[in-house]
């Protein structure tokens, strides 16, 4: 069983990768922005 602890952190970690994906996404197609940007406010 893994600790809450370790839960936590796994989670912040494959969040912060998917925030970053999401970043260079956009960056990279610009066009597609406006509906990422809906979604991220």
């Amino acid at each position: 069983m893994l600790a809450i602890d370790d839960i936590i952190a796994i989670c912040f970690g494959l969040t912060s990768v998917l925030l970053a994906i999401i970043s260079l996404y956009v960056m990279c197609k610009p066009k597609s922005g406006p509906g990422m940007r809906r979604i991220m406010k």
